[in-house]
């Protein structure tokens, strides 16, 4: 499935807001909560891109023409837990040095995040008859909320 203007301009979009928040980032001012946070998230990011294997990751929320849908690991709680992780350690990062600059770019990356999964999953949907039936009995990002 060819790339749209939609999903690089997705990804675009998040990888400018991470790239805000690295390049503006205080590591001396990190708490314990923020590094609790933060090793949480990637704990889950790293163990989602296990479960993947590095030959199945994309940035892009078009499913590759070889791809398959994974439900275990920690696609068996959410659907999207590499975007789990990365929202929450947009939270930690933000923490770590609060301004309304950090919180705005935060703030887009998490309306990316939910379009692009939105996208993703219909594009999933189309793909894999069985996605209706995984949507079910998953949550998107946090479980017992969304």
């Amino acid at each position: 499935m060819p790339t749209n203007l939609k999903s690089q301009a997705l990804v675009g979009i998040q990888l400018a807001c991470i790239v805000y928040l690295l390049a503006t980032l205080t590591l001396a001012t990190f708490t314990l909560p923020d590094i609790l946070l933060a090793g949480g998230a990637i704990i889950l990011g790293l163990s989602a891109l296990i479960t993947l294997g590095p030959s199945r990751v994309r940035v892009l929320p078009e499913p590759s023409k070889n791809a398959r849908l994974a439900t275990s690991g920690p696609y068996r709680v959410v659907r999207h837990p590499m975007y789990t992780a990365a929202i929450v350690l947009t939270v930690a990062l933000v923490l770590d040095k609060p301004s309304w600059d950090r919180l705005g770019a935060a703030v887009i990356l998490l309306v990316d995040l939910i379009l692009k999964l939105r996208y993703e999953e219909y594009l999933l949907s189309r793909r894999f008859p069985e996605y209706a039936d995984y949507r079910r009995r998953t949550w998107r990002l946090f479980p017992p909320i969304y």
